[in-house]
């Protein structure tokens, strides 16, 4: 048996393959110029070779290039690599998975390949929050990891929700006992205009 019949497709999806290896392309050279080579042709944007487990995972943007490019440039680059010619008939890489597999060898490959299914969108959901987080600081120009650089008007902005709220909260008292007898009322008018000051002070440009 060829070096190439010993690749096995394991899993296919839209942009997605896995293959497993043969020990010889898992050697450190082999591998380093497997990756390399693999990645050279476009439209591939991720190769992952686990070399303890014979494992090879290819990323692709099928736009640019599709399931049988991918193939015949995997063929190709095993070719290169001064391995036993592949033959170019369509056994050349198998395309299969085993069908001698007993039923705990299919129970752990099931388990396997939810595990790397919770990995991948585990990987998902970190880069989506990553990305929310650059979209956040880029909105508001401030850094999360410095609370001191945040921008001027968010502060000013729950500075006015704050107002608005004592306002609201205590509009009858300021209409119906504040108004009619301000002196009684003199410590609530006092605090009312001490945090009118305030506010303007808050909006003043502040030296550099």
């Amino acid at each position: 048996m060829s070096i190439s019949e010993q690749v096995l497709l394991r899993y296919r999806d839209e942009g997605h393959l896995r293959f497993d290896l043969p020990p010889e392309l898992c050697e450190p050279h082999a591998a380093t110029e497997l990756v390399a080579g693999i990645q050279s042709q476009e439209g591939i944007y991720r190769v992952d070779l686990l070399a303890g487990k014979g494992k090879l995972a290819i990323r692709y943007l099928s736009t640019v290039c599709g399931f049988t490019d991918v193939v015949k440039h995997l063929q190709a680059v095993i070719q290169s690599l001064g391995q036993k010619p592949l033959q170019t008939s369509s056994r050349a890489l198998v395309l299969r998975p085993a069908a001698n597999q007993s039923l705990t060898e299919r129970l752990q490959s099931a388990q396997t390949a939810v595990s790397r299914w919770l990995r991948a969108k585990l990987q998902e959901l970190r880069e989506t929050a990553e990305a929310m987080k650059i979209m956040l600081r880029r909105f508001t120009g401030s850094d999360p990891a410095n609370p001191d650089l945040q921008p001027r008007w968010i502060k000013e902005f729950l500075n006015d929700l704050v107002m608005l709220y004592l306002i609201k909260y205590h509009w009858h008292h300021i209409t119906t006992e504040w108004l009619p007898r301000p002196w009684t009322h003199r410590y609530e008018w006092a605090a009312t205009l001490y945090l009118i000051y305030l506010s303007v002070q808050a909006r003043l440009p502040k030296p550099a």
